[in-house]
């Protein structure tokens, strides 16, 4: 579709801290509308609808000043609910529910979930796991444990609420499950050969703050297991070759050689 056939239904004044954008679903599966995420403030809007907001609670000792923006979300949708995961520059992880009849909103839900680190990108898995991008540092898979229902943490409902501090706890609704390598960000790297080696290292200092490391990188082929047996050999393995099942053929059988 061009420019020249998109045509404005719709548009109202923002916040000027408005800095993103979240889809909330329509039809059956909810009011539909977007969720305005701005400092310290999370509002729904819809044409021709009032708009509903709620306060973003803060965590203590989080300068009271500085305003708490969102990073980055996901969202989550079964068939007789969906919910909104919304993470704050400092990895605080909220989930976000509204209450509604039809397609009017009443109530903006926010809970604190959860704290993992600062990511530039959520993705949530219909098997239950949860994918942060991180922005510095390693990525993280999380699997759920519970979608936070059950928990004592406050949800917040009224905007401006005199009471919109919470103490970050260790994981209880998520628990980790892998991690993926990162290097991003490299602060600093040096080609050196310290351990007399044929090849030089690499070595780059990365991520930031807690997340910062320094890592040695060596040129090479890291080896993929494919396959293992348990079985114990009777004599002293010497050497190893594959035979092809057929001459243009891929790899068939191996043959071990012993003393």
């Amino acid at each position: 579709m061009g420019l020249n056939n998109v045509v404005r239904k719709w548009s109202d004044d923002i916040d000027n801290s408005s800095h993103l954008l979240i889809s909330v679903p329509g039809g059956t599966e909810g009011p539909g509308g977007v969720l305005v995420c701005s400092a310290d403030t999370i509002t729904w809007r819809n044409m021709n609808k009032p708009q509903v907001a709620a306060t973003i609670p803060r965590r203590q000792g989080f300068g009271a000043k500085q305003g708490t923006m969102i990073v980055s979300h996901a969202t989550h949708k079964q068939k007789d609910l969906f919910l909104v995961l919304a993470q704050t520059e400092i990895g605080d992880l909220f989930k976000i529910t509204l209450s509604y009849k039809a397609d009017v909103v009443e109530a903006v839900n926010i809970k604190y979930f959860d704290t993992c680190p600062v990511s530039t990108s959520l993705c949530v898995f219909k098997t239950g796991f949860l994918f942060a991008a991180a922005e510095a540092g390693n990525h993280m898979l999380y699997q759920f444990q519970s979608l936070g229902d059950d928990d004592e943490d406050r949800t917040y409902r009224v905007p401006n609420d005199a009471d919109i501090y919470f103490k970050p706890r260790a994981l209880q609704n998520l628990v980790l499950i892998d991690e993926i390598q990162n290097l991003a960000p490299i602060t600093d790297a040096k080609v050196l050969n310290l351990l007399r080696e044929e090849t030089p290292q690499i070595y780059t200092l990365s991520g930031r703050g807690k997340h910062a490391s320094m890592r040695v990188l060596r040129s090479g082929i890291a080896p993929n297991e494919i396959g293992t047996t348990p079985a114990t050999l009777p004599g002293t393995p010497t050497a190893i070759i594959t035979v092809k099942k057929t001459a243009a053929g891929t790899c068939g059988s191996n043959f071990i050689f012993q003393r």
